[in-house]
């Protein structure tokens, strides 16, 4: 019902005061138009920081202790200093496309600058109703959820 007191008073104003609403709505559309492109452009500043920071991840019990047996590998090839680096880390068999193990919401805040590498041993989740058998053998891979820089 005051959808429909809205449009009429919408009219009202429309025909009484057409210039003024008019401007009001040429404004209101050009503030949209700005936040959006603000927005997207942002976005691809994003997206170009997070696809220059590269991750390797490897099973390593040699080099990790036992308790965190995969070492990923953190690579910053962007032009800005990474401050946090959230990611997911994933066991797959190989050959198969469903994780036999995922280690979500992970993070890190270690300092990159440009060209720097980081590495660090973490440990893994086994899958909900999956059993891992031999973990070594899996296909480990750190998935970039989102990359925060200065």
């Amino acid at each position: 019902m005051f959808w429909v007191i809205g449009i009429g008073i919408g009219l009202f104003l429309l025909f009484t005061f057409p210039r003024q609403v008019f401007m009001l709505l040429g404004v209101i559309v050009a503030v949209g138009c700005a936040g959006g492109a603000y927005w997207w452009i942002n976005n691809r500043i994003d997206e170009r920081v997070k696809a220059a920071v590269i991750t390797d991840a490897r099973w390593s019990a040699g080099v990790c202790p036992e308790t965190n047996p995969v070492k990923i590998i953190f690579q910053n090839n962007s032009d800005r200093i990474i401050t946090r680096i959230w990611f997911n880390l994933v066991g797959h068999r190989q050959g198969f496309s469903e994780p036999v193990s995922t280690s979500s919401y992970l993070n890190t805040d270690k300092i990159l600058v440009r060209g720097e590498t980081y590495s660090a041993c973490w440990s893994y989740r086994q899958s909900y109703g999956e059993a891992i058998a031999d973990a070594a053998a899996l296909d480990w891979t750190a998935e970039l959820s989102e990359v925060r820089y200065k």
